[in-house]
């Protein structure tokens, strides 16, 4: 497993999230077209028409300092770098009856394929113990792959397939449900 080191995201480095936070956009872009919100402006940001800079387009991302206890983002360190972020989110932020949400998570490219993103989630997994769901877009394949393969060998194949619509852009998107105990991650549903 590659060693990370996960740093909570607070109002001292939430400018890092808010910097990160535009890369993960660009990324979304190929499968989230229909998002009114996921596209170049004519000045050259990703977002709405209005948002003349990255920094005012990702000022929501103040938010995950904001809701201790409900809403939590760390950034992802390996090696010393800056390696991404990772966000979980509680009800109400939740699409499920779970307690937890795998919000977002994103490896700067250059990291990617190195076991950074497996080895966050699962230490992100062993931190908060309840029912958890991940979710994708559907057309991101790379992604889907990704959790069924995590989630599968956490739970041994064990799990629940359902679909969510977590607004425009994200209609029928898959998602996960699986359960953390305290000894590590158990099936809570059957398989999909």
């Amino acid at each position: 497993m590659t060693e990370i080191q996960l740093q909570q995201v607070t109002e001292e480095n939430i400018q890092v999230f808010r910097n990160l936070y535009t890369f993960f956009r660009y990324d979304l872009m190929p499968f989230i077209r229909s998002a009114p919100d996921c596209h170049i402006n004519e000045l050259g940001t990703i977002g709405a028409a209005i948002s003349r800079t990255h920094q005012d387009e990702n000022a929501a991302c103040e938010i995950w300092c904001k809701k201790p206890g409900i809403l939590s983002a760390s950034l992802i360190i390996c090696h010393s770098k800056l390696a991404g972020f990772v966000s979980v989110a509680r009800p109400p932020h939740v699409c499920h009856a779970a307690d937890f949400r795998l919000n977002d998570l994103f490896i700067v490219n250059m990291f990617r394929r190195a076991g950074i993103a497996k080895s966050a989630v699962l230490e992100v997994f062993e931190r908060f113990i309840g029912t958890w769901e991940v979710s994708w877009i559907r057309e991101n394949e790379v992604a889907g792959r990704f959790w069924h393969n995590v989630v599968s060998e956490c739970t041994g194949g064990n799990y629940k397939e359902v679909t969510e619509s977590a607004g425009p852009g994200f209609e029928d998107s898959p998602a996960l449900l699986f359960c953390m105990s305290k000894h590590g991650i158990t099936p809570t549903h059957s398989g999909a």
